[in-house]
């Protein structure tokens, strides 16, 4: 196939979004799954580096023009994320 006969719309494969989403459900999840003790006891440094890195990944999706529905509803959950875990221990 020649470059000239390359589809000019082909969009991207949602890699950032979807890993932004799979990361933002696990990061809410977990610590559920793993009981109120263990779950209590996931070091606070990975709980806090959650949310920076989640939404890079949303902004790296938004860039590079993947689908948006992925990279919202991870923005969504990451809202909801701070809401449960990061504001009551302020």
């Amino acid at each position: 196939m020649n470059v000239s006969q390359r589809p000019v719309n082909k969009r991207r494969k949602p890699i950032f979004g979807i890993t932004a989403l799979i990361l933002s459900l696990a990061v809410i999840l977990l610590p559920s799954l793993f009981g109120f003790y263990e779950g209590g006891q996931i070091d606070l440094f990975y709980r806090s580096i959650a949310p920076v890195v989640i939404v890079s990944a949303a902004i790296m999706a938004f860039i590079l023009r993947e689908r948006p529905i992925w990279p919202t509803l991870s923005i969504i959950f990451v809202g909801f994320y701070i809401a449960m875990h990061c504001v009551p221990s302020w």
